[in-house]
């Protein structure tokens, strides 16, 4: 039964994909794993619909499968009864059928949560053990459990693991033993510095990059050259462990926010950023407000990219328009005051890369060597581009190394307004749904971003509304790959005789209220073990209505009372970055 649904669900090109992936060719780690091209979050739904009733004989009989899908579906299952049945026996199960597990993401998926939680307080020879295997997946097993330790701030047996297979030779034991060294640094700064001077020299290069990787950039480059005593030694001082504490503070901030916590922001575009009286002027905001985030635009609807970065296509575009010199000191600055920062991009509203390549760009219908345009006369990129998706992840993973907490993405979506019916897609071939190309896309952003933070921006309506709205966005499309959904739920967009309002911009608290609760009720209703939060945009500009303090204010109080204990902030848009100061006092 379990299996024809599987089965039902197969994508042949996803499976190639896949395939390639997870390295399935001969002599790769992967060689002889099958894949039918199923998305996990489809997975999760079924693994969740019948891990009650289906025998741990048969989830035995999955896990012998060589159908990768299969595999997966059998281990998010024993999770699940891990929870419910006694944890001895799934523990015992897990070890006589550990064969199976026997690829990075089945092993990750479930070793934390099974292996991991049960030896929380027994003795952990086995992990040991396991460390000095001969099998990948074992030594994988071994240190990937240890993440259980370390959400309970127990790092002694991660520290321990990870020395044994520092000289590993596999790259896959080397990022997983980065990764919980990292894993540890978050959670205790000064283990991972005292593990970094104790274990120089030793370590393979990509284990030592994935550790730094939450270090401060001239920390990372310095670590990377090995280090000395007396760079440690200042590090320790910039870390707080002695001496000044500022930093540690606001690193602190920072982090507590990646964790989940309130977020209060306003927008900034690239043309504030780039003026030191106006970045003063947000900076003074951040300082004595409620705000503590900016979101500051590195690529907006002109399709240009404002600061220098390390992409060879955004100069060869022509999308090279640096009006912000220093974008790191810029980052620091905001970060010196406890700020977390955003980096937005627009997506697919992008008319420079639509003149520096038409070849991806929609064309008019009736006019074939014209580019279309919308309403604004802006062009835009045909959605289904995988070439425009690697362009602007590379924009994105360039924004993370220069210090960004999060990238806030725009415009992912296929156009809304100018004449629709003249559009002529080059890619695009018209049967598959709109909403199935920006699914993908948000998938294919999560899989480049593993681990960092990403925000979506999606039309209001989108709360209220179950289908694409004509443009793709659905709201349940988005939750299993970003951490925060940012609908832009301002009342002055809302149709005249929505929920009855003749002028829904006069009903600011009404109209934000009753999106966000219906959005959270979709989102509550979703399987998902992990779901993006929400975290609106909100109207601070005059449109519709003048929008003073009380119009301000009672959008926010609307959030939080839709939301509850969910409510993690807000963004303020104002095109001219000019905010109403006393809806943000303290």
């Amino acid at each position: 039964m379990i299996e024809k649904e599987i089965q039902k669900l197969k994508n042949k090109k996803r499976a190639k994909a896949c395939s390639r992936y997870f390295k399935t060719k001969k002599g790769e780690y992967g060689e002889g794993d099958v894949f039918l091209g199923v998305d996990v979050p489809s997975l999760r739904i079924i693994s969740k619909k019948y891990f009650k009733e289906i025998p741990l004989k048969k989830v035995s009989e999955l896990l012998k499968s060589n159908i990768h899908e299969y595999r997966f579906t059998a281990l998010v299952i024993l999770v699940e009864k891990y929870k419910v049945m006694k944890k001895k026996e799934i523990f015992s199960f897990y070890l006589k059928n550990i064969k199976g597990v026997n690829n990075w993401d089945l092993v990750d998926t479930s070793a934390p949560k099974i292996i991991g939680d049960f030896l929380q307080d027994k003795e952990k020879d086995i992990l040991y053990d396991f460390a000095k295997s001969k099998d990948i997946w074992k030594r994988r097993i071994a240190i990937i459990s240890t993440l259980s330790f370390i959400s309970k701030n127990e790092f002694k047996d991660a520290l321990k693991i990870s020395k044994i297979l520092l000289e590993d030779d596999n790259d896959l034991i080397n990022k997983a033993t980065g990764w919980v060294l990292r894993e540890v640094g978050k959670k205790n700064k000064k283990a991972l510095l005292d593990f970094l001077q104790k274990n120089k020299g030793k370590m393979k290069r990509t284990t030592l990059r994935y550790a730094i990787e939450k270090l401060k950039e001239k920390e990372r480059k310095e670590w990377l050259k090995k280090g000395t005593v007396s760079i440690f030694l200042s590090f320790l001082v910039s870390m707080g462990v002695f001496g000044s504490s500022l930093f540690l503070l606001s690193e602190k901030a920072r982090e507590e926010r990646k964790e989940g916590a309130i977020v209060e922001s306003i927008y900034m575009t690239g043309w504030t950023a780039s003026s030191k009286s106006r970045t003063s002027d947000m900076l003074e905001i951040v300082k004595n407000t409620r705000i503590n985030s900016v979101v500051i635009d590195i690529k907006d609807y002109s399709g240009y990219v404002f600061y220098k970065t390390n992409v060879p296509e955004v100069k060869a575009y022509g999308a090279e328009k640096i009006i912000i010199p220093n974008i790191e000191e810029l980052i620091e600055k905001f970060h010196n005051e406890k700020a977390y920062v955003i980096a937005r991009m627009v997506i697919f509203q992008d008319p420079v890369l639509a003149r520096a390549r038409p070849d991806i760009a929609i064309r008019r219908k009736f006019n074939p060597n014209v580019l279309w345009t919308d309403k604004s006369g802006l062009t835009w990129i045909d959605p289904s581009s995988k070439e425009a998706w690697e362009y602007n992840l590379k924009i994105a993973k360039d924004a993370f190394e220069k210090g960004f907490d999060e990238v806030n993405f725009d415009y992912i979506r296929f156009p809304s307004d100018g004449n629709l019916k003249d559009m002529d897609f080059p890619l695009w071939d018209g049967e598959k749904q709109k909403r199935a190309i920006i699914r993908d896309f948000a998938q294919y952003l999560r899989r480049g971003t593993m681990g960092k933070n990403l925000s979506v921006d999606l039309f209001g309506l989108v709360t209220v509304n179950s289908d694409d709205l004509g443009i793709g966005q659905v709201l349940e499309d988005f939750v299993p790959f970003f951490d925060y959904i940012s609908p832009m739920v301002y009342p002055s967009h809302y149709a005249h005789g929505f929920r009855g309002y003749a002028n829904p911009a006069e009903y600011p608290y009404e109209v934000v209220y009753y999106s966000m609760k219906r959005a959270k009720e979709r989102i509550d209703a979703l399987p998902y073990e992990k779901k993006a939060k929400l975290r609106p945009w909100l109207q601070d500009f005059n449109l519709g209505a003048v929008y003073d303090e009380q119009m301000v204010k009672s959008q926010i109080r609307a959030v939080y009372d839709a939301l509850k204990e969910d409510f993690k902030g807000y963004m303020l848009w104002n095109p001219r970055n000019i905010y109403t100061r006393g809806a943000i006092k303290y």
